[in-house]
C-alpha cells in the first residue's frame, strides 16, 4: 500500500521523532477543519515515517479512517479501523466507527451484526447499545420499504391488490413458464412470498383494530 513506503531513511532518530510529530499534528489539524482528502494524505505521510510504530500509529490509522469515512470511502474506511483494532483489540471507539460507517453506507444487515458482535464484548457501552439500535431500526425499515417493491405495488395497496400482484409475479416464476436458458432464483420466490404473506398480515391487524375500534365506539352508552 501507498503509506507503507518509507520516505525518511537515513534520518536521525531525533528528526524522525520530529518529522513524525509535525506530520501527525498537521493530520489532526486538517481532520478538524474537514480537509478529509488533505488529512488523509497526511495521516498516510506520518505513517510513512515509521510504518513498524505500532503504538503510535494507531491514533494515526483512527485519523485515515475518519477521513476516508468523511469522504465516503467506506471499505478503505473500515480498513483503517480495523487497523486500529489489530494494535487494539478493545478499542470501542474503532469498534463504534466500524458500525457508523457500515450504517452510512446503508449495508444495514451487516451493521446489525457487527453491533450485536461488538455489545456482545462492551455490553456497558451506552453508545454501542444506541448504534445496534439504529442498526435494527434502518433494518426493518428497509425491509418493510422493500416489501412493496418487491411486488409491485403502491404502499396504499389493499389486500386483495396483494394478492393479485403476488399471483401475477407468481406465474411468472413457475417452472412450466420459464424460458428456457432462464433458472429460477429460490431467492425471488421466498422474497414475493414473504412480502406478500407479511403486507396482508400487517392489514389484516389493521382491519382488526379498527373493527374493535368501532365496536367499543358502538357499545359506549351516550349521555341523556
Amino acid at each position: 500500500m501507498w503509506f507503507l513506503k518509507k520516505e525518511v531513511d537515513g534520518l536521525p532518530p531525533s528528526l524522525q521523532v520530529k518529522e513524525y510529530d509535525r506530520k501527525r499534528t498537521r493530520a489532526q489539524s486538517a481532520l478538524a477543519e474537514q480537509r478529509f482528502q488533505e488529512a488523509e494524505n497526511l495521516f498516510g505521510e506520518a505513517l510513512n515515517v515509521d510504518p513498524e510504530h505500532g503504538v503510535g500509529n494507531k491514533g494515526l490509522w483512527q485519523g485515515i479512517g475518519e477521513a476516508r469515512f468523511h469522504l465516503g470511502k467506506w471499505d478503505p474506511a473500515m480498513e483503517g479501523f480495523n487497523s486500529v483494532l489489530y494494535y487494539e483489540s478493545t478499542s470501542e471507539n474503532a469498534k463504534a466507527w466500524l458500525v457508523k460507517t457500515l450504517l452510512a453506507a446503508e449495508r444495514w444487515q451487516e451493521a446489525v451484526n457487527k453491533a450485536r458482535d461488538v455489545v456482545g464484548q462492551h455490553q456497558q457501552s451506552h453508545e454501542l447499545r444506541q448504534l445496534l439500535a439504529e442498526a435494527e431500526k434502518r433494518l426493518k425499515m428497509s425491509l418493510r420499504k422493500d416489501y412493496y417493491k418487491i411486488l409491485g405495488v403502491e404502499s396504499n395497496a389493499a389486500s386483495s391488490d396483494i394478492k393479485r400482484a403476488y399471483r401475477d409475479l407468481a406465474k411468472q416464476f413457475h417452472p412450466d413458464k420459464v424460458r428456457g436458458g432462464q433458472s429460477v432464483q429460490w431467492g425471488d420466490c421466498f422474497a414475493l412470498t414473504y412480502a406478500a404473506h407479511l403486507l396482508c398480515r400487517c392489514l389484516a391487524r389493521k382491519r382488526r383494530r379498527r373493527l374493535r375500534s368501532s365496536f367499543v365506539t358502538l357499545q359506549r352508552p351516550t349521555r341523556c
